[in-house]
Parts: C-alpha cells; structure tokens; sequence
C-alpha cells in the first residue's frame, strides 16, 4: 500500500521509517535602585521586565516521547431549532412556508494514537487507529397542517477500525498517509489529517497567568474536524439525512468552508490541581489552564454533495441546481487543560451558540422559460464540544477489523 499527500502525488512505501524534519540592570547605591522601581512603575513594564516576566511563565508545548500512545476521544451535541424554512421565486418577496421542529445530533470520534518521531514540539510520524466515527441524528419537523415528522440519520466513517500511518514531509507542508494491517480505499485517506494535538491553541513563548493572546480561527478547524473529513455518511436516504451530510449538525469536517474567518482570544489562567478519576483511585493532577472567546464564521459550497444525494423524485424536477451554500456561524467559549507533566493536551470544552443558514440557487424551466428560486433554511442552538486525552498505554488495540466489501470493506496486508 503507498503512502498519500494530498495533491501532491507523493508515493512512498508505507513501512518506509524516514520522514522529513521541520525543526535589569541595577544602580550603584540602593538609591539608583530605588528610583528604577519608581520609573519602571510609573512609565509600565520595560522590554527588560517583560523579558523577565516571559522568563518567568510557563512554556507549554507537545513533549510526548517516541512510543507514547494517548487515546483521545471527541464528542459533539447540536441542539438545532428549525428558525425558518421558505423560498424565493423571481423577484417576488420571500415566503415562508412555516415549516417548525428541532434537529438533534452528536458526533463520536475516538483515535489511539502511537507516537514514532517527535521533535520540536510537534509529532513528525505516528499510527492513529480510528477506532469510531460515527454520527446520530433525529429531526422532530411540524408542518403548517400540523403534520409530524420524524426522521433518523445514523451515519458512520468507511474509515472506522482502519489503522493509518502519518509521516510529515517538511517540503511539501503535508502528512504522508498509508494504511496499516488492511488496505483500504486510498481516496479515503485523501481528505485526513495528522494535527490532531490542539498544538495551534497554545502560545508561542512562554505566558504567565492573566497574560491574552490572539488565535488564528484556522486553528479552530483541527479542533472541530479532528483528523480531518473521515467521509461520514448518513446510512439513509432521506432528506433529513442529506441535511447533516451538507454539514447542518453534521461534521464539521463538512460544514466549514476554505476559510474560517472571526476572531479568537486566548487566555491564560495559570497552573491548576485538578482531580483526574473517582472514588480512591482518584489522583491528583498539575494543568495548565487556557481559557477562549471565539466569534467564528465560514461559507462552504455543498453543491456537489447536494447533487450526489439528490433523491429520486428531486431529480425528476425541470430544474438545475445552480448553487448550494452553506452559512455557519459560531459564538462561544472553550476551555483548553494542558497536563503539564504528560506534555500533552489533558481536555477541551467548548460550549455556545451555532447557526446554520442553508440557500439552495435553482434554475426552473416550465417549457416557455426559465425562472431563478431560491430555497432558504435557517437553524440555530446550543452547541457542546468536548475532547479528552489520556494515557493509552493499557489500551488495546485488537478490535474487530473492517467489514470486507461495500464502502467499508477491507483487505489484510
């Protein structure tokens, strides 16, 4: 089985173990001194005390060692309200065909990662057994005649129990990706990613408490879409499921655009004791503690899925589907726990408000000529996201292996 790099047509046999490298003054007299304190209090912190003061905070970074394996579960809610659904026809004003309901769905992910090579702060070659990835979500829709609805969307990755192997390629800024033990579809592995460390959240020099910072809203996206887009698809073929797989309370691996655009502030809290376990084999355990305000926001074209998973009748209709756009937007707080003695992410908790905003462009054609429509839906609630990471030492990484044929067939290597 060969190696991958997306886009870049990189091949490299998958037991092949290289990878590439990233790699105050004082006064005379107690006087002098005196009157140094008195300056630098009244005019702020010189570049000498911040120097100080940064030599004085906590440095936090990856520090695992080669052979560390960590076991890192992530799980999501959405709570959606079904705010408006209608549609647009020419020039004609907006109307609403009063479509009323809630959409719940959560997401489980959970890895076993083995750490082979890492250096400067971040992994350089690890194998990551995906060992779930599944979605499961149920829509309670009322209609204007006091209809009732209600559908299911169970869905699971074709990747799930497959183990894959990520090498970094320095020069091409990209993993290298190949399976181990079975062979799988090498296009699954197009859309992974190894950054699945929460390494983006972190200051880049030491801080001390009470210190902010600001946070590129692109390092949001290895948080919501870990491991990258694992090809979830809802076993269904239901309208309700073709909703989540556009990514409404879907993966974010799907509803997230090119761009994650906002705005992301981090700070730090300090060092904390936290208690890790129940009853008396609770210990105790030393974290660093990052608290964040996030504003995101970010527009995807879904067209392509749309038309993929058009049912039958849908394709029946005298229309083409001329766009299909995909608004989110994301208001909130999270909590990132660093386990200081471990050198690795502890936890991660994130919880605020989401929308969703769906417009899906047609052109209809009626035999005397065409006419531009436009369907609109608009969802919004709570959202709750949580990550944790712990030793995987004890963890066995014997599972049942692949279902053989269809999407997630498999083969031993």
């Amino acid at each position: 089985m060969n190696a991958r790099a997306s886009g870049s047509q990189l091949a490299a046999p998958c037991s092949a173990s290289s990878s590439a490298r990233s790699n105050a003054e004082t006064g005379s007299d107690w006087r002098s001194a005196a009157l140094l304190c008195v300056l630098a209090a009244a005019v702020g912190a010189s570049p000498a005390r911040a120097s100080a003061t940064a030599a004085q905070g906590d440095s936090l970074g990856l520090r695992v060692a080669p052979g560390a394996r960590v076991l890192k579960v992530f799980r999501t809610r959405h709570e959606l309200r079904i705010d408006d659904s209608g549609m647009i026809h020419g020039d004609l004003p907006y109307v609403s065909d009063g479509t009323a309901g809630w959409i719940s769905c959560s997401q489980r992910v959970e890895f076993l990662d083995e750490y082979v090579k890492v250096a400067d702060g971040r992994a350089l070659e690890f194998t990551r057994q995906i060992r779930d990835c599944t979605i499961n979500g149920k829509a309670n829709v009322t209609r204007t005649n006091g209809q009732v609805l209600t559908e299911t969307a169970p869905g699971a990755s074709p990747l799930r129990r497959y183990k894959v192997r990520f090498t970094w390629v320095e020069r091409l800024s990209d993993w290298t990706r190949c399976y181990v033990e079975w062979d799988g579809d090498e296009n699954w592995l197009d859309s992974l990613s190894g950054d699945f460390e929460l390494t983006g959240l972190l200051p880049t020099t030491p801080v001390a408490s009470g210190a902010s910072w600001s946070v590129s809203p692109q390092a949001l996206r290895a948080v919501m879409a870990p491991g990258g887009n694992h090809k979830i698809t809802p076993q269904t073929d239901k309208l309700f499921g073709r909703l989540v797989e556009i990514g409404v309370a879907g993966d974010f691996a799907d509803a997230l655009g090119p761009e994650l655009l906002g705005a992301v502030t981090a700070t730090y809290r300090g060092r904390k004791q936290i208690r890790v376990g129940e009853g008396e084999a609770a210990k105790s355990l030393e974290v660093a503690e990052v608290e964040y305000e996030l504003n995101l926001a970010s527009s995807s074209d879904r067209k392509l899925l749309y038309i993929t998973a058009m049912p039958e009748g849908e394709r029946r209709e005298p229309a083409r589907v001329d766009a299909v756009q995909l608004d989110f937007t994301f208001l909130g707080r999270a909590t990132l726990r660093w386990d200081i003695a471990a050198g690795r992410a502890h936890s991660f908790e994130l919880k605020g408000n989401e929308a969703f905003v769906t417009t899906v462009s047609k052109t209809l054609f009626d035999g005397r000529g065409t006419l531009p429509m436009q369907q609109i839906g608009r969802y919004s609630g709570p959202l709750e996201l949580e990550i944790e990471f712990s030793d995987g030492t004890n963890v066995t990484d014997a599972i049942e292996p692949p279902k053989r044929g269809g999407r997630a067939g498999g083969q031993k290597r």
